[in-house]
C-alpha cells in the first residue's frame, strides 16, 4: 500500500463523526437479501440517507485517495449498493478506465443503473455474488468495499475472491463498522445491556470489523494500514437514525425475543435519559487497506 495508508499512530490522533445466539431480523440485517425483505425500497432509502451524510461522504473520499486510483484503472465496487461509491471512483479513473459493482440484491442494482444512466461515466453494474465472482484472475487495479462483510456468509471466503481478481500490486479497501465496539450508557445497566445485546444480534458478523486485519493477512495481503472512526451520540433521534433502534427491537418482538411491554421499557428508558441530557451512544468504525503481490 501507499505510504499514506494509515498507521496506528495516525489513528489515534484521527476520531472522526461517522456516522448472541439468535440472529435477530432486523433492516441491518435485512441486507443479507434485501429483495426477499417484505420492503426493499426500505433499504435503498436507507443506504440513500446514510451515504447523503457529509460526514460519510468526506471519510468515504479519503478512504477511495488511499486505493490511489489512476486513470485507467480498472476498479471494483465490492457491495456497491446504490453505486455512490463507483461513480466517485469512475471520476478518478476516467473515460480510458472503468468501475464495476457488483451487489446480490437486483433492487440495488436496478437503482445503481438508474442513477447512473445519467452520469455518463465508465461504470458498469451487476448482480453477483460476492463469494463466487464471474471475472477473471487478476482483472482489477483496486478494490473498494464499504459494509459488506458483515453481511456475507464467509468474508475470508470473500476476501479470498477480491484478492483472486486482483492483479499483482493491486490494492484493497475495506470500511466496516465495529457492532461489538457499540456502546450505549443511560445510567441504567440492565437497560443498556440489554439493548447493546439486541442490536448486536441483527448483525450476521458484528465484530468483523477488528478481525479484518487477521483476514486480510491470512489472504496473503501486505502493507496493511488500519484507520478508525468513533461516531459518538449524545441524543436518541440521531442513534434511531443510525443505528435502527426501534425497528430492530420491534422485529425482536415478532421474532419472541422481547416482549412488548419489554419494548416500551426499553424506548421510554432510552428516549427518558436523552431528554434528560442522560445519553451517550459510540461505535468504531474501521477500514482496512492492504496490496497483493507487494
Amino acid at each position: 500500500m501507499p505510504a499514506s495508508c494509515p498507521t496506528t499512530d495516525d489513528n489515534n490522533r484521527r476520531h472522526h463523526r461517522f456516522q448472541d445466539s439468535r440472529h435477530l431480523p432486523s433492516i441491518l440485517s435485512g441486507f443479507t437479501d434485501v429483495d426477499q425483505s417484505e420492503d426493499p425500497d426500505t433499504y435503498v432509502r436507507y443506504v440513500a440517507h446514510a451515504n447523503m451524510q457529509s460526514e460519510v461522504q468526506s471519510s468515504k473520499s479519503e478512504l477511495h485517495r488511499l486505493l490511489r486510483p489512476q486513470a485507467g484503472d480498472h476498479i471494483l465496487d465490492a457491495g456497491c449498493g446504490l453505486g455512490f461509491d463507483s461513480l466517485a471512483l469512475a471520476r478518478l479513473v476516467g473515460d480510458d478506465g472503468y468501475v464495476i459493482g457488483i451487489d446480490s440484491s437486483r433492487t440495488m442494482i436496478r437503482e445503481a443503473k438508474r442513477s447512473a444512466s445519467a452520469a455518463r461515466l465508465p461504470v458498469h453494474y451487476h448482480v453477483g455474488d460476492l463469494q463466487n465472482l464471474s471475472y477473471s484472475a487478476r482483472s482489477f487495479d483496486a478494490c473498494f468495499t464499504a459494509s459488506t462483510f458483515m453481511h456475507v456468509s464467509s468474508p475470508t471466503n470473500a476476501l479470498l475472491e477480491i484478492v483472486r481478481v486482483l492483479k499483482c500490486g493491486g490494492r484493497v479497501v475495506a470500511l466496516e463498522c465495529d457492532w461489538e465496539t457499540l456502546v450505549i450508557s443511560i445510567d441504567n445497566r440492565k437497560i443498556e445491556r440489554k439493548v447493546v445485546r439486541l442490536l448486536r444480534r441483527a448483525i450476521r458478523n458484528p465484530g468483523i470489523a477488528h478481525q479484518l486485519p487477521v483476514v486480510f493477512a491470512t489472504a496473503g495481503l501486505r502493507n496493511l494500514g488500519v484507520a478508525a472512526w468513533t461516531v459518538t451520540i449524545f441524543e436518541y433521534e440521531f442513534a434511531n437514525q443510525i443505528w435502527q433502534i426501534q425497528q430492530t427491537l420491534e422485529r425482536a418482538v415478532k421474532s419472541h425475543i422481547i416482549t412488548m411491554a419489554e419494548l416500551n421499557e426499553l424506548l421510554n428508558a432510552l428516549r427518558a435519559a436523552s431528554n434528560a441530557g442522560k445519553l451517550f451512544g459510540a461505535a468504531t468504525a474501521f477500514a482496512v487497506c492492504g496490496a497483493k503481490c507487494v
